[in-house]
């Protein structure tokens, strides 16, 4: 910048002041503005990571991460059963942060596009490995034992939340044409086999292995339509599966 154009710009500072179009503020006004600001970017970084956590914790809770590969009837059901109202949330709150990220040098400069990528990336990645933590298990517990007054409604509603045709749960018993399922919530319910019942693979089913079942339920019976085996990792049942019991 050349001494011409820093004079025009004093000038039109100093004549905005003497027209009343600018206020002069006190130091401190600037420094309670950024304390603000910077406690706001915490507070929506912190939110966000919570509430994008909270759904990929909701998706391995429910067991609905599996339903994709089901084909077309468990992307169906993954899709109608995503919890939208929150993704919504997230994306709002996502584009607030950016918006305010922007008030700094390191994103000032650079196309909106950019960093809005680099936020997402960041709170999804950092979200995911919150979300396989402890931290959500123990939130869990805490809400069914109405000891999380903020977010414990989240949690006590996960066992509301449909996911269409798809049961997700542990075997308990195996019979020729049927087996037991007891389901992440403790709900008990008979799979029936039939002729028209697809395996996604190879299954011999035994006590305790952990499936995903698309069919139709009808008083605690399901007739099956697919089965898959799935994996065992880290199955939330056995963790909360008694607290959910005390609030029935």
């Amino acid at each position: 910048m050349n001494n011409k154009e820093e004079k025009s710009i004093k000038d039109q500072i100093l004549g905005k002041l003497e027209k009343g179009g600018m206020k002069m503020r006190p130091k401190y006004y600037f420094v309670i503005r950024t304390i603000l600001v910077v406690l706001t970017v915490v507070l929506l970084v912190l939110t966000v990571l919570f509430l994008i956590s909270f759904v990929f914790f909701q998706l391995r809770f429910s067991g609905l991460h599996h339903t994709p590969s089901f084909g077309l009837p468990g992307v169906k059901a993954f899709v109608v059963s995503l919890p939208w109202v929150l993704i919504a949330l997230i994306v709002f709150l996502t584009f607030a942060l950016e918006y305010l990220l922007k008030k700094y040098s390191f994103t000032y400069k650079r196309p909106l596009i950019y960093s809005l990528m680099v936020v997402v990336v960041v709170v999804l990645v950092v979200g995911f490995v919150v979300s396989n933590t402890p931290l959500h298990d123990r939130f869990a517990m805490r809400a069914m034992e109405n000891r999380l007054p903020v977010a414990g409604g989240l949690y006590r509603e996960i066992e509301k939340r449909a996911l269409g045709h798809a049961q997700f749960g542990q075997v308990t018993a195996v019979r020729d044409d049927e087996f037991d399922l007891e389901t992440r919530l403790g709900e008990r319910l008979t799979i029936k086999i039939n002729e028209r019942t697809i395996f996604q693979t190879a299954l011999n089913l035994r006590v305790d292995d952990v499936v995903m079942v698309i069919g139709n339920k009808d008083n605690g019976t399901v007739d099956a339509v697919r089965i898959q085996k799935v994996p065992d990792e880290k199955f939330p049942m056995q963790r909360i599966k008694g607290r959910f019991h005390m609030m029935k």
